[in-house]
């Protein structure tokens, strides 16, 4: 599929309900953990599309 930015605004325009809906309510140590050295927590994920 080529890239076309008005289909791409379909997935983009839900991201931010999507991760509302996985990460609202969970505990710190869901939020907070990860699975070893150079591995990403939730909140780094995040963190990172955020900063992009």
């Amino acid at each position: 599929m080529k890239f076309d930015y008005l289909n791409a605004l379909q997935i983009l325009e839900r991201t931010p309900k999507v991760l509302h809906s996985l990460l609202h309510g969970i505990s710190d140590e869901w939020l907070f953990s990860h699975e070893g050295t150079g591995t990403w927590s939730p909140f780094d994920v995040v963190g990172h599309l955020g900063s992009a």
